[in-house]
């Protein structure tokens, strides 16, 4: 995967928002109000429920009726570590993934999605792979005594797959279909949180904007292959991605802040780097809508400690 020159510029104007902005807080006084919390490592655990979103996942026609499968609610998680600082300041590691999959199988009369291909059966299966690891500089500001504001700014690797295997029942005989998008990407991203505070008792809401760059593969085929076709093997390295993500909580802290419990959700938009550029082939018996961006939305809970 090669790195296009404004994927260097991003990085590097990342790194240098995140220093200035530790240097400023450590000289000013923002607002007539100054930070003084504790220092410590901090790790953090977040669980809950996730489910893909307009994946647009077509495993057979009838007519111009389309056969798609719903989307299970299944298990995503977040986990992080890093060193808070008595101004404010944190950095972190931080690592995000979920895992899913569907299944579904009929009898009839089918056209389907996977090559020049039409029959009267198909088992077929979705899976679909998601994670992000971010290393990321975080400022806090104490705005008022109840409202606090953080900045962040890091650097995101995030990996995208998805893949469907099955076998069609044809005259001409069975097939196995396979189809596949896988998208990796590296960027910079920048983020902002909000919370207010009563007490032992806090609500807020993130937003944060990742610019990515690196490639996306594709492929598809038939086995056997039918005649006057190939299988499609496309790479691309020269794509840029966006993840745009939403985080809403509510939290009680004790323990003299070391301990945090929370209940939120979280909603993350993958754009351009879950494209499908496997669909609506020339050669496709099944005509889908254009897919260009997947979205995960969770609800989830999580801990996390000072020590």
């Amino acid at each position: 995967m090669r790195l296009r020159p404004v994927s260097l510029t991003l990085l590097l104007a990342c790194a240098l928002l995140a220093c200035g902005t530790a240097t400023a807080q450590s000289r000013y006084n923002y607002g007539g109000s100054s930070y003084a919390g504790e220092e410590g490592f901090v790790v953090f655990l977040e669980a809950g429920l996730a489910n893909p979103r307009d994946t647009d996942n077509v495993v057979a026609a009838v007519g111009p009726n389309v056969v798609i499968p719903e989307w299970d609610d299944e298990f995503a998680g977040r986990i992080g570590f890093g060193y808070e600082m008595g101004n404010g300041s944190t950095l972190g590691l931080t690592v995000w993934s979920f895992e899913t999959d569907q299944s579904e199988a009929g009898v009839g009369t089918f056209e389907f999605p996977i090559g020049p291909s039409d029959g009267f059966s198909f088992d077929v299966t979705t899976e679909i792979q998601a994670r992000t690891i971010d290393v990321a500089w975080a400022v806090a500001h104490e705005v008022t005594d109840s409202f606090e504001m953080q900045w962040s700014a890091g650097l995101r690797y995030a990996d995208f797959e998805e893949t469907t295997d099955g076998l069609y029942g044809t005259t001409g005989g069975p097939r196995v279909a396979a189809k596949s998008n896988q998208g990796d990407m590296i960027g910079a991203r920048l983020g902002g949180r909000g919370s207010y505070r009563v007490g032992s008792f806090s609500i807020g809401a993130g937003l944060g904007l990742s610019l990515l760059d690196g490639e996306i593969e594709a492929a598809s085929s038939l086995t056997p292959q039918p005649a006057g076709t190939v299988p499609l093997i496309l790479t691309d390295d020269s794509r840029s991605g966006s993840i745009l993500d939403l985080d809403v909580r509510a939290a009680w802290h004790g323990a003299g802040d070391s301990v945090s419990v929370w209940i939120g959700w979280e909603q993350q938009e993958w754009g351009d780097i879950a494209a499908d550029l496997a669909r609506n082939l020339p050669d496709s018996e099944v005509i889908s809508r254009d897919r260009d961006s997947v979205t995960f939305s969770w609800v989830k809970g999580g801990v996390s400690y000072r020590f």
